[in-house]
């Protein structure tokens, strides 16, 4: 069992898992969250200095791209803090990677709910056909202010 708790004062979401990635990792937080539960957590981080933060925290870091990283559904849960310029495709890419049964949970801004443009439009067609929540957090992401909610997807089995 694993409690997402750590980012952003997000709420309590429980997921089972024995395999697990955090793409776009940063130096870990979350990574270092899930290794309390499983020793299986594979990270993808694009900035350099991030990926040799990783490797000294015993990060088993597999790509530096996850938008050019091919996809291979091999993870009970991927558990994300997408960027959020990019976070439809950084989802969506992600999701890829959850084998079926498995779970996606995603800190993200609260514009996947709200932002009227293609992609966010585009974006909540694609989730409306998957099995997901999105809970509010009532709290602010730290480093720019932008209002966050979890995103909770499972993959049909």
């Amino acid at each position: 069992m694993f409690i997402v708790n750590r980012v952003s004062g997000a709420s309590l979401h429980c997921i089972n898992f024995g395999v697990a990635t955090e793409p776009e990792a940063g130096i870990g937080n979350i990574a270092d969250a899930a290794k309390e539960i499983t020793k299986n957590v594979d990270c993808i981080e694009r900035m350099a200095d991030f990926r040799e933060i990783l490797k000294l925290k015993k990060h088993n870091v597999i790509a530096d791209d996850l938008l050019e990283t091919e996809s291979d559904p091999v993870y009970d849960a991927v558990i994300m803090n997408p960027p959020f310029s990019e976070e439809c495709e950084h989802i969506r890419k992600a999701f890829d990677f959850v084998r079926p049964g498995g779970n996606l949970v995603a800190v993200c801004s609260s514009g996947i709910q709200w932002k009227n443009n293609r992609k966010y439009e585009q974006f909540r067609d694609w989730l409306s056909e998957h099995t997901h929540s999105v809970t509010e957090t009532n709290t602010k992401f730290e480093m720019t202010g932008t209002h966050t909610v979890v995103l909770v997807m499972e993959k049909a089995a």
